[in-house]
């Protein structure tokens, strides 16, 4: 295994972890300001899928980069429906834009884990198949 694939398998494993916290820490200080124990819920039934997911891409990278990728595709298509399907007589381009900047910490990080992931499954299928040959 080169030095380029493993660091595209462990930068992707970082980058979920990273999101894994940080998605921790803004759901604990969503509710009132601060740590509430309301916020443990939704943090384990929206957090635990990224986690999942991201234990399945370290062991099988196709899988696990795919259901990254529609984890962070889920967040930004949750966003756009909720500005499309809310009646509203503000413009609707800072409305899209405002919702993008909302939800872009909570997208991008599976997003890029899952594109590390399936970017490292490519390059090794490539070498397997150049060993074969």
């Amino acid at each position: 295994m080169t030095a380029k694939r493993k660091w595209l398998r462990r930068t992707g494993l970082i980058v979920g972890v990273v999101g894994v916290a940080g998605f921790v820490v803004w759901g604990l200080f969503h509710y009132e300001g601060g740590p509430s124990r309301y916020a443990i819920p939704p943090l384990v039934v929206l957090g635990a899928p990224f986690l999942i997911s991201l234990l399945l891409a370290w062991k099988w990278p196709l899988v696990g980069g795919i259901t990254l990728g529609a984890i962070g595709l889920f967040w930004v298509v949750l966003a756009m429906a909720i500005v499309f399907l809310t009646p509203t007589n503000q413009p609707l381009l800072p409305l899209v834009f405002s919702e993008l900047a909302l939800v872009s910490p909570l997208a991008l990080p599976p997003l890029t884990s899952g594109v590390l992931f399936l970017l490292y499954w490519r390059a090794e299928r490539a070498s397997l198949v150049r060993e074969k040959s």
